[in-house]
């Protein structure tokens, strides 16, 4: 707990200026009704590629290649890598927020603000314990589980309402005598990595695709009753 809240004194006052500062020198883009807000969840920096943890990172990076959207260049806006495109002929806005994991509700609260995104239009794809690797969980809403992230996303974003899509990728709970701590940071297993890129992050992109074209209940029923 210490460490953290060392990381929030230290990194969270530079994003409230980043975020007034952005405000005040980058008018927001026009809204659009349409628009959605699609959030990868991650650690920034080479120590955690490919770590459990950066499962979210995983999945936009796919997503973006595949459809053609450019991540910001190398570098960062609101505090995050973004690229903004269609998918399915719906706009959207990607997000690789590059803050550590417990402050990515600063990045995603100063993107929507800037974006003019509805609460209601977001979609944040991270890790989740309690879900096997390789597979995949689309939910409308639900409790943080423990997940740093989404525990910031709910307090900074939509004020405790804890009704927002999230896609949960599998990483599995750690064996017991290993700390979630120490599990989350580590790398998958090759065989577990082989089967994650060759098939569950390119069903987690076409997660997406099916949450942007057909709406969170006809997502759901496709994604979750996948066999």
């Amino acid at each position: 707990m210490g460490i953290w809240t060392l990381v929030r004194a230290v990194v969270g006052f530079p994003m409230r200026l980043i975020r007034r500062r952005g405000r005040g020198a980058e008018p927001p883009v026009a809204a659009d009704p349409r628009r959605w807000l699609v959030v990868g969840l991650g650690n920034p920096g080479k120590r955690f590629v490919g770590t459990r943890h950066n499962a979210g990172f995983e999945v936009l990076d796919r997503l973006a290649a595949a459809e053609g959207i450019a991540m910001g260049g190398g570098g960062t806006r609101l505090g995050a890598k973004l690229g903004d495109g269609t998918i399915a002929g719906i706009p959207v806005v990607l997000a690789k927020p590059q803050l550590f994991m417990n402050l990515s509700g600063e990045s995603v609260d100063a993107i929507m603000q800037h974006y003019q995104i509805l609460k209601s239009q977001i979609l944040v794809v991270y890790d989740d314990l309690d879900t096997a690797v390789t597979s995949l969980k689309l939910k409308g809403k639900g409790g943080h589980g423990g997940h740093n992230g989404i525990r910031n996303i709910i307090d900074e974003v939509t004020g405790g309402d804890k009704s927002f899509a999230r896609l949960k990728v599998g990483i599995g709970r750690p064996p017991p005598d290993v700390q979630i701590y120490d599990h989350v940071l580590t790398k998958f297993s090759e065989e577990e990595r082989v089967a994650l890129e060759e098939t569950t992050y390119q069903e987690a992109c076409d997660a997406v695709r099916s949450v942007l074209a057909l709406g969170m209940d006809k997502a759901m029923t496709a994604v979750n009753n996948k066999k």
